[in-house]
């Protein structure tokens, strides 16, 4: 037990303001604790919660990483996903919509106590690694230099055959979800449209693969991108664009601005991208969900009228229980595990081992009834599980640490093979390892596990077809 909670003292120590959100995030996950039910006991679980969050956001700041840092990603993304909607929530329970999965006067604290406890497993997996334990540890402030290596590019056929790839890719994917015409009038069904051809769309993803290994080589060489290259790089967002998941979008979009920080961001230039990056994400996430939306009340109103008169409106509503779903999901299966549905003892990384198997000859291994009532509203729709909910469901509260622990680890590691500048190929990697981290926080659990791990993979078998080993060093 010493030898576990040593490395996380010192990396609290690392610095005051690390040392004050980690007392922090203690007392108040004490408090509570030992608070009896009632609106205090919720407000010291949102104050670990904030707490922890604070100190996952200081670790990266406070070792020099910067902005370019899975943990930095994943405390963002936990800070607008539950943080928020937690803050919010004790603050008015009534933003939270009463149905028949969450009952009326349900206590918000079977929600608190589960996104709590997995900040706090989060913060400490992260602290294990950055401090030091035994032979991971991370050397402390290594400076986040770009990489070299001996790489450079071969001829321009591969990167055709890379693109023809993704074009043909793309052909396909439109033939098989129906034509163009009807997957656009469908977009809040993409869930169901688009089960079954994840290796469609990874052929599409082979085009923002192969712009952005170009563009790394061309930056780390100090040469600008070249209309050419910027040209390839908007098609491919289009293309990932037309698939119609905002996730995919968002992950491509994050990937571009965590390259340009990594390997051309001062700090007048990261505020620059940050701020744009973020009017885009916000564009994209708030944008193509209310439009989906739209889709689905089937308004007889157009799209504009529709968000003037109760989109924008109904925002801080559809933000606790559409966007930042999470506590809706974790308050049901509170309620239904393991009461009405038994623990799942692992069968989701089991149906993560199946994923590779094409959908129409995978084995199925579906969910209990109460669960599959609860969380899916038809064949590839239903409610995303974010990592902390999956956790439950597999092993109740040790489930959930269990899975902090293991993303704060995730994340630490990725940030310490970013600072250590790796060659190309690798720190794209590594840069699709930290959006896959923020990504599988907020679930699904299956979806988000495979495509973050397609990105990896993607990335370093593209730089490694695209660009050749030289017998020059770089100097």
């Amino acid at each position: 037990m010493a030898s576990f909670a040593a490395p996380w003292a010192r990396q609290a120590a690392s610095s005051p303001v690390n040392a004050g959100f980690a007392v922090a995030s203690v007392v108040c996950l004490l408090v509570a604790l030992l608070a009896g039910a009632g609106h205090p006991r919720d407000a010291f679980l949102v104050g670990a919660m904030v707490a922890a969050n604070g100190w996952l956001l200081a670790q990266p700041l406070s070792e020099g990483s910067g902005l370019v840092s899975a943990r930095f990603l994943v405390a963002l993304a936990f800070a607008l996903l539950f943080t928020l909607p937690a803050a919010l929530l004790v603050a008015s329970p009534s933003l939270l919509s009463i149905d028949a999965d969450v009952p009326a006067n349900t206590p918000l604290v079977g929600g608190l106590n589960v996104y709590a406890v997995f900040a706090f497993a989060l913060v400490t997996g992260s602290a294990l690694v950055a401090a030091g334990h035994g032979r991971i540890a991370a050397r402390p402030r290594e400076r986040a230099a770009a990489p070299t290596s001996r790489w450079f590019p071969t001829s321009p056929w591969r990167l055709l055959a890379v693109t023809a790839l993704s074009l043909l890719s793309f052909l396909a994917f439109v033939y098989a979800v129906g034509g163009p015409i009807h997957y656009l009038q469908n977009l809040d069904k993409t869930g169901s449209l688009n089960a079954g051809l994840t290796y469609f769309i990874w052929g599409v993803l082979m085009g923002k693969y192969a712009a952005l290994v170009v563009l790394a080589e061309r930056w780390r060489a100090g040469a600008r991108a070249g209309k050419l290259l910027i040209a390839a790089l908007v098609l491919s967002f289009a293309l990932i664009a037309f698939v119609g998941a905002r996730l995919l979008l968002l992950m491509a979009l994050g990937e571009l601005l965590l390259l340009f920080l990594y390997l051309r961001g001062d700090r007048g230039r990261a505020v620059r991208a940050l701020v744009l990056a973020g009017c885009l994400g916000a564009l994209i996430f708030v944008g193509l969900g209310e439009y989906r939306r739209w889709q689905s009340l089937g308004s007889p109103h157009s799209f504009p009228h529709y968000l003037v008169s109760k989109g924008l409106p109904g925002f801080p509503r559809t933000y606790i229980n559409n966007y930042a779903d999470g506590f809706r999901v974790a308050l049901t299966a509170r309620r239904l595990v393991p009461r009405e549905a038994p623990y799942e003892y692992g069968k989701e990384f089991l149906r993560l081992g199946l994923q590779p198997i094409p959908g129409p000859i995978r084995p199925q291994l579906p969910r209990s009834a109460a669960l599959d009532h609860a969380y899916s509203k038809g064949a590839g729709t239903g409610n995303a599980l974010p990592l902390a909910v999956t956790g439950y469901v597999q092993f109740g509260f040790v489930g959930v640490t269990l899975l902090g622990l293991a993303l704060g680890a995730v994340a630490a590691l990725t940030d310490r093979l970013l600072r250590r500048g790796a060659e190309t190929g690798l720190a794209l990697a590594a840069i699709g390892a930290a959006i896959g981290a923020a990504v599988v926080l907020r679930g699904p659990f299956l979806g988000g596990v495979t495509f973050a791990l397609l990105d990896i993979v993607g990335f370093f078998i593209v730089h490694r077809a695209l660009v050749r080993r030289s017998s020059r060093v770089q100097p």
